[in-house]
């Protein structure tokens, strides 16, 4: 006689559905919100993970939790990736990753371990205005009407959404802005 018998693998085999995550927040507003990747044992048995972060630069701004867990025969589980705008950020791209390592119940390291997802978190300066010159001077003859005008321009700066809308006024009677009020944008 012939038996056959069908079962499950025994063999616990990592998989995470993430591979890069992107980040993007600018200087002076709030931590973008976390993003999910979720972490599977798509083979039999039982597997123990754990995940931790690396950042290249920049200090301890990225996260994970929970760091650790276990997951049974084609069990799933979630994990919470986050970039926190720390105060220390300046303007630029930081990267990181997050590791995901698993063992199983004999702590052999299981197919499909590590899982690295690289992660990026773009910091753009906040929206500003500058103007050029930054300072003006004037000479005239006295008993004359008028000197000759000098150009400023503005430039908007950093990260504006929206267009900036701009005032100029004088607090000296012979001072005139030749424009008093306008709107400005990244690409004006």
């Amino acid at each position: 006689p012939v038996s056959l018998t069908i079962g499950q693998a025994s063999t616990p085999t990592l998989s995470v559905n993430a591979s890069t995550l992107s980040y993007s927040a600018v200087v002076g507003s709030s931590s973008p919100p976390s993003q999910s990747a979720t972490i599977s044992n798509s083979g039999g048995g039982t597997l123990s993970w754990q995940a931790s972060v690396a950042t290249a630069v920049g200090g301890n701004w990225l996260m994970v939790s929970p760091t650790s867990g276990t997951l049974s025969a084609t069990q799933s589980g979630a994990l919470s990736i986050g970039a926190t705008l720390l105060s220390s950020l300046v303007p630029g791209t930081y990267t990181g990753t997050v590791t995901i390592t698993a063992t199983d119940s004999a702590g052999h390291i299981v197919a499909g371990s590590p899982q690295i997802i690289q992660v990026s978190f773009v910091v753009s300066a906040p929206c500003s205005v500058t103007t050029l010159p930054t300072t003006l001077t004037f000479a005239g003859v006295s008993g004359q009407t008028s000197v000759t005008a000098q150009p400023v321009t503005l430039t908007a700066g950093g990260a504006c959404a929206d267009p900036l809308s701009w005032s100029a006024a004088s607090s000296s009677t012979w001072l005139v802005p030749a424009a008093t009020t306008g709107s400005l944008s990244l690409s004006s």
